[in-house]
């Protein structure tokens, strides 16, 4: 059985975009293209690993 997703998955944690589920057999320009809008203009590397790290 074969299931391909027409849109893509946002999975959010309290309100923000954490993760996108995309089919894999999507344009991957396209696909790295729309990752462009999820994240915030002003997002620092090392301020979100440090939250990712100190939310385990």
């Amino acid at each position: 059985m074969s299931i391909t997703a027409a849109e893509d998955v946002f999975i959010t944690k309290n309100g923000k975009i954490v993760a996108k589920l995309t089919n894999p057999h999507q344009d991957r320009v396209k696909t790295a293209k729309s990752l462009f809008r999820i994240l915030p203009k002003d997002a620092d590397i090392e301020t979100t690993k440090a939250e990712r790290l100190g939310a385990k």
